[in-house]
């Protein structure tokens, strides 16, 4: 190849032995920047996942188990608002009650969701809000947020058929909640 500059090993030596504290210092600087990234500014983020076994479909599917259950059930309300029907599949039931807003309010409750970082930061009124609305009007859309939030972390993924599983994950700064 003509026009090229031929360089031999020797010579690259040289050069890489030469600027070698250019080569350490950049490494250490891009280990170091990263470290303080990682540990300031990233919030990890922890993820837990659970397997339900489901039942052989019968006639009513989970509707007529949790019917015999509702005066127990009080703290998820009436069987309508989980969205449970008669003659439906336990799968269909099952979803149902898991992206039921109820039972997703009383997680949120339970677990003081508001809380967590990736919540807080999305949970800012403006000064004007802040003015215009009351104590309860602040509650609740502070309440109706976190449900909205808590649907977008928790996924439930669709029934294993041949494992007859249903999978529900969450992923959540906090490994305890999550």
């Amino acid at each position: 190849m003509e026009g090229l500059p031929s360089v031999t090993l020797y010579e690259a030596l040289q050069f890489l032995k030469r600027y070698r504290w250019l080569f350490v210092f950049s490494t250490v600087l891009s280990v170091g920047l990263s470290a303080i990234l990682l540990w300031f500014v990233i919030t990890p983020i922890y993820r837990a996942q659970t397997s339900l076994i489901l039942l052989k479909s019968s006639p009513g599917g989970v509707s007529t188990l949790l019917r015999q259950l509702e005066g127990s059930l009080d703290m998820l309300g009436s069987l309508q608002n989980l969205g449970i029907q008669a003659n439906r599949s336990v799968e269909e039931d099952l979803m149902s009650v898991l992206k039921s807003r109820s039972l997703t309010e009383a997680v949120q409750s339970e677990l003081s969701l508001r809380d967590l970082p990736e919540f807080a930061k999305e949970l800012r009124l403006s000064s004007a809000q802040e003015e215009r609305l009351s104590a309860s009007e602040k509650e609740r859309y502070y309440r109706h947020q976190v449900t909205e939030l808590l649907f977008e972390r928790v996924t439930i993924l669709p029934p294993d058929t041949r494992n007859h599983t249903l999978r529900i994950r969450a992923e959540l700064s906090d490994p305890e909640r999550s």
